[in-house]
């Protein structure tokens, strides 16, 4: 009993031994544990900062390459290749066909009457056109409408020859402007970005309300985007291929397109600093920067400025550059031979070519002089420039010059797309139609912006390029949708609703917006070319008193439409307001237009027996002509004078 009793006890003294060893052993492991996290902390702390180091070095250079990357994309050593061949296919034909057919029929149909009456500056255009087949060559700029290029006045004189002398044939030379212009986007958006872009954007150009507005107007403005698209297609073709065939037509289309309309400067030198930037590089904006030196503030700073420059352009080696050197040299020279006689203009300070931009210029104006800081002008431009899209797309104002305004110019689903289509195009890069078109998109609005009076049409080449890259836009959010899962299901329809929704708004505010606005008859005078074609067919030896506040009788609508008729104005705003005629001018005929409609009741009176004409609807009239009796009862001593208070003939 005794033994089992020490055995047990025994064995209660090596448990509590082992519970005790177990006990130290954890309390050690516990401490190393301890010992070897403080090490294993430090480590992580030292990666972690080293981690945030890398960072801040690495991050930077990452975004530089990424940027210079993005840079590379829009200045390329090669040009993408073709994305289309010259060829067509059969259905792309048959697209253009369709599209074209169109845009011709909302251009030309009905072309005479709609919209009705005549701007001002389409008859001075009809009359330039008379000037230029009687004289011949009338120089590269014409005084009419604050000054013009001729270009397109020679087309309406070769026009008059072939189709007769009318507001018809004027509205038809811009009409097949319009119409080849679609032709042309066609073309050039195909080779750069492929068949089906080329085909929308064509389709979108078509029915743009605001294309098919001045298509439809004697504005010699709507030549200038087919000549400045032309240009870049062939200017494509030559950085493409180094053809210096393609380098000539590129020189020689632009240059044609200074005979436009003047913002075409302005595009010329957005073309010349990319291609001056893709060949030549770093350097080449140094000498724009030193030129922009130069002209602002002239001086030896600038001149050494700009010697330095030129010696690093002339000392840049670059493969482009060396490729290129010829071809520009041949592009260089086609363009100044073609638009030196408008250089030569220009260049004449007696001529004052620059006077009527420097009249309009906002930094001329007192708004612009108010703005003393720098700040404050550099907010007033970025303000405008905000409101330019604005009006454009959203709050349109209207323009009493050209009537537009009446409706938004582009639907804002149409400028969405476009938007879209800059990213994409950009972000494929290598296309020098995509980055020039890109340039001219948000840089020519500053031709408006810039001005007092805010016209949009000078900025009418944004057509073109919006329905460019609405078109890409449309293509590549179709092809995007088409690789992803529910992209058929969303995306695709999303896309080709704006798209859909835009030609309609487009076509809607035009014809049941613009056409249908009383505004539109009020730019366009339909009084006054009523009134005009009236008095060119009265007989000879009429002599007109012309009585309205809106037009002086030797307005270029009368001009163009009596341009043998003898008169004078008697209105208020005008001439010396009288009901009286001189017999000896000839026979008298009053013409009286709005307000002056109401001096019907004294010509009655006065001249009792006339003979009235009501033109147009009798409770509105368009105008209202009084023939006093003719000839004069002769007798002896009767004078050919009347008086307004005895309302007879005195002797």
């Amino acid at each position: 009993m005794g033994s089992i009793d020490a055995l047990e006890g025994e064995v209660r003294r090596l448990r509590e031994a082992n519970l005790r060893l177990t006990l130290e052993l954890q309390i050690e492991r516990s401490r190393d544990a301890s010992t070897a996290s403080k090490p294993l902390a430090d480590r992580a702390r030292r990666v972690r900062d080293v981690g945030w180091d890398h960072a801040r070095l690495v991050l930077p250079t990452r975004l530089a390459s990424s940027a210079m990357s993005f840079v590379r994309r829009l200045l390329p050593e090669r040009e993408a290749a073709a994305a289309a061949p010259w060829r067509l296919s059969r259905w792309e034909t048959v697209a253009i066909l369709v599209i074209v057919t169109a845009g011709i029929l909302l251009r030309f149909v009905d072309l005479a009457d709609t919209p009705p009456g005549v701007q001002g500056d389409e008859a001075a255009i009809a009359i330039e056109g008379q000037r230029i087949r009687r004289d011949g060559w009338i120089g590269p700029y014409s005084p009419i409408a604050a000054g013009t290029p001729t270009g397109a006045l020679y087309a309406v004189a070769l026009a008059q020859m072939w189709f007769g002398d009318s507001i018809h044939t004027v509205r038809l030379v811009s009409a097949i402007f319009g119409a080849l212009t679609v032709l042309a986007l066609f073309l050039v958006t195909r080779r750069s970005f492929g068949s089906a872009a080329g085909v929308v954007s064509a389709g979108l150009l078509a029915t743009m309300g605001w294309h098919i507005h001045y298509s439809r107007l004697g504005f010699p403005n709507i030549s200038w985007p087919f000549f400045v698209i032309l240009g870049l297609g062939a200017l494509v073709e030559s950085v493409r291929s180094g053809d210096r065939r393609f380098w000539a037509a590129a020189g020689f289309i632009l240059g044609l397109g200074v005979y436009t309309y003047n913002s075409q400067v302005i595009v010329l030198a957005m073309i010349g600093g990319y291609l001056s930037l893709m060949s030549f590089g770093l350097p080449a904006a140094l000498l724009a920067a030193a030129l922009g030196l130069a002209a602002v503030s002239p001086g030896l700073l600038a001149t050494f400025a700009l010697a330095a420059a030129v010696l690093a352009v002339v000392n840049w080696r670059s493969e482009a550059g060396d490729r290129r050197l010829g071809g520009l040299v041949v592009f260089a020279v086609a363009l100044v031979l073609v638009a030196l006689p408008m250089i030569r203009y220009a260049a004449d300070g007696s001529n004052n070519y620059f006077g009527y931009s420097e009249r309009l210029s906002l930094t001329n104006s007192d708004e612009w002089a108010e703005k003393s800081e720098t700040g404050e002008q550099v907010r007033l431009v970025a303000g405008r420039y905000i409101d330019y899209w604005d009006r454009m797309c959203c709050d349109p104002r209207f323009d009493g010059v050209d009537a537009s305004g009446t409706v938004p110019l582009v639907p804002v689903g149409t400028v969405l797309l476009a938007a879209a289509g800059i990213a994409a195009a950009l972000w494929r890069g290598r296309r020098t139609l995509a980055t020039v078109s890109a340039m001219i998109v948000l840089a020519i609005p500053l031709t408006s912006v810039m001005s007092v009076d805010f016209a949009l049409r000078r900025t009418l080449i944004e057509t073109v390029f919006l329905a460019l890259f609405a078109g890409v836009a449309v293509v590549e959010g179709i092809r995007f949708g088409w690789r992803r899962r529910y992209g058929r299901y969303a995306l695709i329809p999303l896309v080709g609703l704006v798209a859909v929704v835009s030609v309609r708004q487009n076509l809607d505010d035009y014809f049941n917006g613009t056409l249908a606005s009383s505004e539109v008859r009020w730019v366009n005078a339909v009084e006054m070319v009523a009134a005009s074609e009236y008095i060119g067919e009265l007989p000879d030896g009429s002599y007109v008193y012309f009585l309205t506040d809106r037009w002086p009788f030797s307005h270029e609508i009368r001009r163009y439409f009596a341009p043998n008729a003898a008169g004078e104005d008697r209105s208020e705003s005008f001439g010396d307001y009288t009901l009286l005629y001189d017999a000896a001018r000839g026979r008298p005929v009053y013409i009286l237009i709005g307000s002056y409609e109401d001096d019907l009741a004294r010509l009655h009176g006065m001249y009792t027996g006339g003979e009235v004409v009501v033109s147009g609807s009798a409770n509105d009239p368009d105008f209202i002509a009084y023939l006093p009796p003719w000839p004069i009862a002769s007798r002896a001593g009767v004078s050919k004078y009347w008086t307004a208070d005895e309302h007879r003939p005195i002797s």
